[in-house]
């Protein structure tokens, strides 16, 4: 979808630049939009490849960085003793109150 969304932005960004040439130039209105339209059409197939490539290299990147650096994995602190890991207990002010519990209506 990147790739896409790539492709259609540089489509319109030419479009637009093509309408502000072809009205600086003075042409004809028709002109003017068979120009721009012929332009976001080629744009969007450089766009199409261009976003494809970009995305392409994001994700082998994305790839390559998190096997070069993996998230170490740490003992779940919920599931410990209290004790076992220095600080774990709760101080008294820190202590789970529950709430109020609301009812559902029958």
């Amino acid at each position: 979808m990147t790739g896409r969304l790539i492709a259609a932005v540089f489509a319109c960004a030419a479009f637009a630049a093509a309408v502000v040439y072809g009205v600086s130039r003075g042409a004809g209105v028709s002109d003017v939009l068979t120009g721009a339209l012929l332009v976001l059409i080629a744009c969007y197939a450089v766009g199409l490849i261009v976003g494809r490539v970009a995305q392409a290299c994001v994700v082998d990147h994305v790839r390559r960085y998190e096997q070069a650096n993996p998230i170490p994995q740490e003992p779940d602190l919920a599931l410990a003793e209290p004790g076992a890991v220095s600080g774990a207990e709760p101080a008294a002010e820190d202590a789970f109150e529950p709430g109020p519990t609301v009812r559902q209506a029958a």
